[in-house]
């Protein structure tokens, strides 16, 4: 249930994305070759729900897959970048990767998901009463619209960068950033 409303509000969402992303590509960005950019990684949102099946590999937990696979969709990314990068792909080859990174993932947790849950999973008897259904409606409701905050509250400061500079800032800025939280994570764990 839980994926299927994942599912549901992230294609309400792409599909926002998607209708807009003309006014989106000339009016914010004030490049119209950056729609093709905007509806890769609206696509990639949508993928991005299968991650799901990472939750219940913690659940049942399988701790160690998880983590490998986080490592290898950055490793996916990272090598998917350097390919844009030389064959000067631009920002379109760096989405693709993105894009790819993401379902190589999801799609690699689907098949450990199959393989160590699935025998129990049908076992499980359940039932769906509506009164239930309607409290869970309400209480995911609310945890998807502050997790979408969240995510336009994150991205402020880069679209803000983008907007207003270069993108040879923004560059600079994603390197420190992550820098930034590593050492900041570090000292806190050093102290």
């Amino acid at each position: 249930a839980v994926f299927i409303y994942q599912l549901i509000t992230r294609v309400l969402v792409i599909t926002f994305l998607i209708a807009f992303a003309s006014y989106f590509s000339t009016g914010f960005f004030q490049n119209p070759a950056s729609k093709l950019l905007i509806v890769i990684l609206s696509f990639s949102f949508i993928f991005s729900a299968f991650g799901s099946f990472g939750a219940s590999l913690v659940a049942y937990r399988l701790f160690n897959q998880v983590s490998a696979l986080n490592f290898v969709r950055n490793l996916i990314f990272l090598i998917g970048s350097w390919i844009a990068i030389q064959f000067q792909m631009g920002a379109i080859g760096i989405a693709y990767a993105y894009m790819l990174s993401i379902i190589v993932n999801d799609i690699i947790l689907f098949i450990i998901f199959f393989k160590n849950c699935m025998p129990d999973f049908f076992k499980v008897k359940s039932s769906i009463k509506i009164p239930f259904l309607k409290k869970l409606f309400k209480m995911g409701f609310t945890f998807t619209l502050s997790s979408l905050a969240i995510t336009v509250f994150g991205f402020v400061d880069i679209f803000s960068i983008t907007k207003w500079t270069d993108a040879i800032t923004l560059g600079v800025y994603q390197m420190i950033l992550p820098t930034a939280a590593a050492l900041n994570m570090l000292l806190g764990y050093a102290m």
